[in-house]
């Protein structure tokens, strides 16, 4: 246990005496919560046993390794879920990336380059401007002070749950995500976005975004 939570029951993993997420997960469902937090999903029983709860009324939290937002569908079924019961309890996805902040106190303005333009997927705009920390004893000359996060949000429409259940591939479901009505915000959008409101540069997108997707 991290911290103590008042009406919040918390059960610790402990594998070696057969503590399991998933055998916890199914002792949590015998005291009928409203909702339940598991800290990962990181094998098919749990998948299987965290979908099943969410359509039996409870609300599920967790997280799960993968390289955005709309990679966990193909992970939860990679695991072994069925599509159809993916699509009827998976509400939503979150997923996030903590970059670097420029530091407030010797940032400066600059014109990137073609190249570095075209690194971010950007038209080239000579009048475009972007900024970075020159360096200073605030940010230990690094440029850099504190992070901030970068999201992305996946909503389950109707249509995206349609095509979920019938065992759609990860392009059908980009497809419908272009559609402006579904307001889907990749993370490379996101960032690319900081980078404009002089948050964070260029380099720390294309290392800490574009290396992952």
């Amino acid at each position: 246990m991290e911290y103590n939570i008042d009406g919040v029951n918390q059960v610790q993993i402990n594998e070696k005496v057969g503590m399991t997420f998933a055998s916890g997960l199914r002792s949590i469902l015998r005291q009928d919560p409203d909702i339940i937090a598991v800290g990962e999903i990181r094998d098919g029983e749990t998948a299987e046993i965290a979908m099943r709860s969410a359509i039996t009324g409870h609300v599920v939290l967790s997280t799960i390794h993968t390289s955005d937002a709309l990679g966990t569908v193909e992970r939860l079924i990679d695991m072994g879920v069925e599509p159809y019961l993916v699509a009827s309890a998976l509400k939503g996805v979150f997923s996030q990336r903590l970059v670097r902040r420029i530091c407030p106190n010797c940032r400066q303005p600059y014109n990137p380059t073609e190249e570095q333009q075209s690194e971010l997927g950007l038209p080239y705009d000579p009048e475009r401007v972007f900024y970075r920390g020159k360096g200073c004893p605030e940010c230990f000359d690094t440029g850099y002070r504190g992070r901030t996060a970068v999201f992305e949000i996946f909503p389950l429409t109707i249509q995206v749950r349609r095509l979920i259940a019938k065992g759609a591939g990860r392009e059908a479901l980009e497809s419908m995500l272009s559609d402006p009505a579904i307001g889907f915000v990749s993370l490379r959008d996101n960032a690319i976005r900081l980078v404009e409101e002089g948050k964070t540069t260029g380099e720390e997108v294309l290392r800490v975004i574009y290396e992952d997707i």
